[in-house]
């Protein structure tokens, strides 16, 4: 299971209440005006409207048009929002908060190379705008493209040393290239501008748990529980470092309060059922692990990936047959190391040593299981040194 811990880009709406217009478009500055208090009051709609008045009364009016991209971007309505800031931009070609907020709306519609080519219109115009490094940078690490992300928020940060979230953004691309001490290092400046942001506690805990710094990582998801009582995340990850610590009985009781909080909402739920059935079975009580896996199996998606896990465990399926239907690197990461957790419950440490191996020479990095599979060979290899 991975994790993706990057923030939205913000969106920055730049609102210009008393724009200098001509005598015989005063009724089109009020109507503009407004639909600005509707939109300040929430009702987009009639905003909208009143942009839209404001517009057929003077089709040159580019922040009416400007501000009713804004209010269709609010209400998910991406591509009227892009051709209104098309037209703000035809309008007034300097316009550089229209090329960024346009460059949001492709970016949440997943055009990443039109997102990067807006922001960069945008620093042209304005080279010294952090925001409009902060979210290109967002969009090239939406691409993948970490080190330009990472050279992108670096600039942000330059510009703006106290922007938490430029901080917080190039850590995870730090944690994604591998370069972890750079991360714990902006996490831990995100911390020192915000001592109240969860999320920096629990991505620095993630690192931790890379470093294998588990007592560290706990007390950061610990942290961020306090800050965000309802942060499920932090929960689930704090449940999967009691396993690398091999305590399955608190693994398991972090896993159910998880599962009391969040239920099985969300692509990584179903894995806290995982990590619960494996602190019951690292207990020693694995009539209660069966009883606890049975309870959960009938209440996820039939056709679900961590659903063929919870049948393997059971009973239902073998590791041939499960490694079978693992069709990428990821899915073989987490295969092999739930097959490994078996074979050591089965007392066969031998075999679980030749999958927790193959996650350690082939696995995705970034998954907790690959993580869980390390920690396993260290106990494994620690355990046959000489007392």
């Amino acid at each position: 299971m991975t994790k993706r811990f990057v923030l939205p880009a913000l969106m920055l709406a730049c609102f210009i209440l008393f724009p200098v217009v001509n005598a015989g478009a005063q009724t089109a500055n009020e109507f503009y005006n407004r639909g600005l208090a509707y939109y300040n009051k929430g009702n987009y709609d009639q905003a909208i409207a009143d942009y839209t008045k404001a517009i057929q009364i003077d089709p040159n009016y580019a922040l009416a048009y400007y501000n009713r991209g804004v209010a269709y971007y609010d209400t998910g309505n991406y591509d009227q929002a892009i051709a209104d800031y098309t037209k703000a931009i035809q309008l007034n070609p300097n316009y550089a908060t229209a090329y960024y907020n346009r460059g949001d709306a492709y970016y949440d519609k997943g055009n990443y190379d039109q997102a990067i080519a807006d922001y960069t219109k945008a620093i042209q115009i304005d080279p010294n705008n952090a925001h409009a490094y902060y979210i290109r940078g967002v969009a090239y690490y939406a691409k993948g493209n970490y080190d330009q992300a990472i050279a992108d928020y670096t600039k942000a940060i330059q510009i703006d040393p106290n922007n938490a979230y430029a901080y917080i953004n190039r850590g995870v691309a730090y944690y994604d290239t591998g370069n972890y001490d750079q991360a714990i290092a902006d996490y831990t400046k995100a911390i020192q501008l915000n001592p109240n942001n969860a999320t920096a506690y629990n991505n620095r805990g993630d690192v931790y748990n890379r470093k294998g710094n588990y007592d560290q990582a706990i007390a950061d998801y610990t942290k961020a529980i306090q800050i965000y009582p309802n942060y499920a995340d932090a929960y689930e990850n704090r449940d999967w470092t009691y396993l690398y610590l091999n305590k399955g009985d608190t693994a398991f009781e972090q896993a159910t309060a998880f599962l009391e909080l969040n239920g099985l909402k969300g692509d990584s739920a179903p894995y806290a059922v995982l990590v619960g059935y494996i602190g019951l079975r690292k207990s020693n009580k694995a009539a209660a692990a069966k009883v606890f896996l049975e309870t959960w199996i009938k209440q996820v998606e039939p056709e679900a990936w961590t659903t063929k896990i919870m049948r393997y465990m059971h009973g239902d399926l073998t590791a041939a047959g499960l490694l079978a239907l693992a069709v990428d690197n990821g899915k073989l990461t987490e295969a092999h190391t739930y097959i490994g957790e078996m074979q050591l419950f089965a007392g066969t440490p031998a075999t679980a040593k030749i999958h927790f191996g193959w996650v350690k020479e082939n696995g995705t990095k970034t998954f907790s299981e690959y993580t869980l599979a390390i920690a396993e060979l260290n106990r494994m290899a620690n355990s046959s040194k000489p007392k």
